[in-house]
């Protein structure tokens, strides 16, 4: 049974799909420029991605797996929390927080502090990243025109950052077994997860702007400026190296010009329009051809990628005019109905959206005028949208992750922790 019941019938309001979106549908690697190839290797057979969990009382991606679904199914959010301990770090504002079984890693995009889950900061270092994520002991962070791996210690895993051409910021990274993939400014990257070397990079015809990964069924999924990827893994040896993995379907058809990083559940890889206004467009493609399902009429003028709990889908998009005003989103995502809608105060901006357990979450920052900001954290039912609770804060907070009976907070230079009374 899904942890989230059907809701009653809603009025679809999908937007219908043309025969013509799916014909922009190819498997041809010709659709994807900046591929690093060895000559005569094409050839080489396919391996699978290995995949892992993350295991109970940790959130070890920024969106907790590799699929990118933002929710810890093991969490159980308190019901009336306290905020159980604050502190300064350096990183300011905290990108990502990302929790191992008794660290937050919390990351901005020069700075990275190590906090005990108990509140005690246990280092901090002057490399930073607005990406993370722990795997085996290590701590990969995805920053400005790099990635960067550091153990447990805070000491440099691959003696130094791997430098990426650019200076766009990171927007997500994956590491598995097989290597560290990343979303950066304008392309997609892997890398060796021991030495840091750089395996292969691809991008868009439109190489430039947000580009994310994640990792499902064995294949890597890669949003970016108007297209969508899956990859499909081959052997790495001495000869292949450097061989870019084989594209199984690219499209550039009914995509939006600026997606957030993908979402896979089931057959379906979700991404959420940002950019346009009206915009805020969550579009559905098939994982098995790329083919588009579905896609809302305009939420907002931007969004992330929806947080995925059952049959539901849980996106933060803001709605321009006199006052922006930022709102969580649930839709039915079996096409993309919307179920409610959760509106924060006027002049208000939506952070992360995770869901913890049966509880949505989202931080928000919200005007106090005369250029002042405070933070808000809410927890929201999943079936109605009702609050649940709110806990306010003197500053802006944007990053969120649901940990057991906790849910931790990153916000504009602190870190704090929510726990039950």
């Amino acid at each position: 049974m899904p942890l989230l019941s059907p809701l009653p019938p809603v009025p679809s309001r999908r937007t219908v799909v043309s025969s013509a979106a799916a014909a922009g549908v190819t498997s041809l690697a010709g659709c994807l420029d900046d591929v690093r190839r060895v000559g005569g290797l094409d050839a080489v057979g396919d391996t699978t991605v290995e995949s892992w969990s993350p295991q109970a009382g940790t959130w070890p991606l920024d969106r907790y797996d590799l699929a990118g679904t933002a929710h810890d199914p093991h969490a159980s959010p308190p019901d009336d929390p306290r905020i159980a301990w604050a502190e300064t770090v350096a990183p300011d504002p905290v990108s990502t927080l990302v929790v191992s079984d008794d660290s937050v890693a919390a990351a901005g995009s020069d700075r990275v502090a190590l906090v005990s889950t108990d509140g005690a900061i246990r280092w901090q270092q002057s490399i930073g990243g607005e990406a993370g994520a722990w795997y085996d002991g290590v701590l990969y962070l995805a920053g400005t025109g790099r990635v960067a791996a550091l153990t447990a210690d805070g000491s440099a895993a691959w003696g130094a950052p791997t430098s990426l051409d650019g200076d766009g910021r990171g927007y997500g990274v994956v590491p598995t077994a097989d290597g560290v993939y990343a979303g950066v400014h304008g392309r997609a990257v892997a890398l060796d997860r021991d030495s840091g070397a750089l395996r292969w990079t691809r991008s868009f015809p439109n190489g430039f702007g947000r580009n994310g990964v994640c990792v499902a069924d064995g294949r890597v999924f890669h949003a970016g400026t108007s297209g969508l990827a899956a990859y499909a893994s081959r052997p790495v040896d001495a000869a292949t190296r450097h061989l870019g993995p084989r594209v199984v379907w690219s499209t550039t058809s009914a995509v939006p010009s600026f997606p957030s990083s993908p979402t896979v559940a089931g057959e379906t890889l979700s991404v959420t329009e940002s950019g346009s206004d009206p915009g805020g467009r969550v579009y559905a493609f098939s994982t098995a051809d790329g083919s588009l399902q579905w896609r809302t009429e305009p939420l907002g003028r931007y969004g992330e990628a929806p947080a995925i709990a059952g049959d539901h889908g849980f996106v933060g998009v803001a709605r321009g005019g006199d006052a922006e005003i930022g709102s969580v989103v649930a839709l039915v995502l079996d096409d993309g109905a919307v179920a409610w809608r959760h509106d924060f105060p006027a002049e208000s901006w939506v952070g992360d959206v995770v869901v913890g357990g049966d509880v949505v979450l989202a931080a928000a920052r919200t005007s106090t005028g005369s250029d002042g900001q405070r933070g808000r954290v809410v927890a929201l039912d999943p079936l109605a949208g009702e609050t649940r609770w709110t806990v306010d804060f003197d500053a802006p907070v944007g990053s969120l992750a649901a940990v057991d009976d906790r849910v931790y907070v990153g916000g504009d230079g602190f870190v704090a922790a929510l726990a039950p009374p």
